[in-house]
């Protein structure tokens, strides 16, 4: 698909613009995605990517000091199997710690990682948080059996949908 095809929403218009809430209803439900603007976290977007390139580019063995374990299920990992074959993406899992205060976050020994990555995952989480937020801004202004139609197509499968 062409990126100019893809539903753009400015996040900073959205709460106040009409227009905006429409198009994100017309991305939600005719393409099941769409893209964020002037969100305000470029700058977390760039460091994230930034150190990611960092940490990918180290020696094998180095990301191997932080694998992924049953017990452990979090860190890096480099053994997904899509369709039953080892494919080649190489993943870094990471999380808040949990509400108990136990952490399963492993971290390479650059703070300036853990730092970078946190402080995107908490910019990033508030952005989602928004944007669900916006999501049932517009749930809310459509009748109850629209709202039923409008949750039922976007959320094939899930328990209680009618599709």
């Amino acid at each position: 698909m062409n990126q100019a095809n893809v539903p753009t929403i400015d996040f900073q218009k959205a709460r106040n613009d009409a227009s905006q809430l429409k198009l994100l209803d017309l991305a939600c439900r005719d393409h099941g995605f769409f893209l964020l603007k002037n969100h305000g976290i470029q700058k977390e977007i760039n460091a994230m990517w930034q150190m990611s390139k960092w940490f990918f580019n180290q020696p094998r063995e180095e990301k191997l000091k932080i694998i992924r374990t049953e017990t452990i299920p979090l860190g890096y990992y480099d053994r997904e199997l899509t369709k039953q074959k080892r494919d080649l993406k190489e993943v870094f899992d990471f999380m808040y710690p949990k509400l108990s205060g136990e952490d399963l976050n492993q971290w390479p020994e650059n703070n300036e990682f853990r730092s970078t990555m946190e402080i995107f995952f908490s910019k990033a989480s508030q952005v989602a948080e928004e944007t669900l937020q916006l999501i049932f801004l517009n749930l809310n202004s459509f009748t109850k059996s629209s709202t039923l139609a409008y949750v039922s197509g976007t959320s094939p499968g899930c328990k209680g949908s009618n599709s």
